[in-house]
């Protein structure tokens, strides 16, 4: 039996007509696809231990800043770029066809960001880090 604990945490957000504004300038699925893809391959490589999404508005930097890490198999630094190339699969026996961080890339450079794989993360597992431009609660909204 497959025991998986999903912890999701907040901090530091900033007011919700913030987030409608980022809504609006985004693409329709921009974070959100983001998310549910790095959430996706966390639940597909994670068997057992926790999952944890944190989202965190960094008024310093300008940023959104979503983190997915995961108590899973990990990635190897060593293919710290290779896995947001289309079609790459660090496992060949897993489901699906090597094309989820690759579009994560796509949807947060469309977006002004950037996505990686996060090579400080004392795992087990990994932690991918996806940054959107962010208007300041406090100066654009």
């Amino acid at each position: 039996m497959k025991q998986l604990h999903l912890v999701i945490l907040t901090a530091a957000l900033c007011f919700p007509r913030c987030l409608q504004k980022v809504e609006q300038q985004a693409p329709r699925q921009g974070t959100a696809g983001s998310g549910e893809s790095l959430l996706s391959n966390a639940i597909k490589f994670t068997t057992e231990g926790h999952i944890s999404v944190d989202l965190v508005a960094d008024d310093d930097k300008g940023v959104l800043r979503l983190m997915v890490s995961d108590t899973g198999k990990g990635v190897s630094p060593n293919h710290a770029e290779q896995i947001f190339e289309r079609f790459y699969k660090e496992d060949s026996f897993v489901p699906g066809i090597g094309l989820g961080l690759s579009l994560v890339r796509i949807i947060a450079a469309r977006m002004g960001g950037t996505v990686c794989l996060d090579t400080t993360y004392n795992g087990p597992g990994a932690r991918f880090v996806v940054e959107v431009p962010f208007p300041s609660p406090y100066t654009h909204c």
